[in-house]
């Protein structure tokens, strides 16, 4: 994978599927990790974007 986006006003990270095993169930796949500020510590989340290559993989 390859960070794809930094976005520090968002507090978020983006990347981009390159290369690996992946490539071979999913045309694209984004993951995208989210940090909210919480007092003294912080929330992250994690969102994940990704395109089948068919309707036979399963979700990762």
């Amino acid at each position: 994978m390859i960070v794809s986006l930094v976005d520090p006003i968002n507090h978020s990270v983006s990347y981009g599927l390159i290369e690996g095993d992946l490539k071979n169930e999913f045309s694209s796949f984004t993951a995208k990790f989210e940090a909210t500020p919480l007092g003294e510590g912080c929330k992250v989340g994690l969102s994940v974007v990704y395109v089948k290559l068919n309707e036979d993989v399963a979700p990762p």
